[in-house]
């Protein structure tokens, strides 16, 4: 008789050891781990119900949106190191989809602008808000944040639920999403709701909008940029280089810029980067992050 394969082993043994432990990764990280299994494999529920264990914030959800989920409340990826979101903090979530960086970030006692254009989606992002208690700090637009004010036209997408749809047309075709759908969107800028609302000092500026990124951030004077103490963002080369956008970050002189390796560290192929003002980290290191309230 041969012997196993060497190779054939140790691939089985690792394929065996991930599955326990994303099982109970899953049973530390939900609070309805049993649940959340026959919703998704036994009925195939749309949508399902995700309870996280640590925050106990439910949400209804797409099965395609599980992921997103993951990325906000357990691997932690709009998490600005030093830039800690607090009470009486303004957060704005542009791609809000199901409302998950949103509502993480109101039960923090943040109050929170969250803007989702996809209809269907925007109206899951509203019942998430009421089945959390949470109407009086996030607030929800059903529109998108562009370069101006105007419309222009959302292609809808099957992948992650929505979470690829865009309104930049050179990232729907460079990333070869299935675009199922497509309807005109109303856009406001960046720089015109921070000046319409009055918006003294952002905490945390998410940005995950499918190649909007650059054209959001060019819209933005230099007396605004000064408003944001923090970005955690997603770049989207597929509609512009990479290098245009941190250019138009290190224009404003304000802010120190990392990446994660979300590849090698969480096996997931997320191009989320952030960044923090050079004094909100100097102020968080000396003064145990008293900057930046608004007053």
């Amino acid at each position: 008789m041969n012997a196993p394969n060497p190779s054939w082993t140790s691939r089985a043994m690792e394929t065996t050891a991930s599955k326990v432990y994303r099982l109970a990764r899953g049973v530390r990280n939900y609070a309805n781990p049993i649940a959340l299994a026959w919703q998704k494999l036994a009925v195939h529920a749309d949508p399902i119900e995700i309870t996280d264990r640590a925050a106990g914030l439910s949400f209804l959800a797409r099965p395609k949106a599980f992921q997103m989920f993951g990325e906000v409340f357990h691997l932690h990826l709009y998490d600005i190191p030093w830039v800690p979101i607090r009470a009486g903090d303004t957060v704005i979530d542009v791609g809000a989809n199901h409302g998950f960086f949103s509502l993480y970030a109101a039960s923090q006692g943040a109050t929170v602008y969250a803007f989702e254009p996809q209809r269907d989606t925007f109206e899951l992002l509203k019942q998430n808000i009421r089945r959390n208690g949470l109407e009086d700090r996030v607030i929800p637009f059903c529109c998108a944040i562009a370069g101006a004010k105007g419309t222009s036209t959302l292609a809808i997408t099957e992948e992650l639920a929505g979470g690829m749809s865009s309104i930049n047309p050179t990232f729907t075709k460079a990333s070869g999403a299935k675009v199922i759908d497509s309807y005109d969107v109303e856009t406001i800028s960046l720089a015109g709701l921070i000046e319409e609302k009055a918006i003294k000092r952002i905490r945390i500026l998410k940005l995950d909008c499918e190649g909007s990124e650059l054209m959001i951030l060019r819209s933005l004077s230099p007396e605004q940029w000064r408003v944001i103490e923090g970005i955690a963002a997603e770049a989207h080369p597929e509609a512009y280089p990479s290098t245009e956008l941190f250019a138009t970050i290190q224009q404003s002189g304000l802010y120190q810029i990392g990446t994660l390796d979300t590849v090698r560290h969480y096996g997931i192929g997320s191009d989320i980067f952030h960044c923090a003002q050079s004094e909100v980290v100097m102020n968080a290191l000396g003064k145990g992050n008293a900057i930046g309230k608004d007053s």
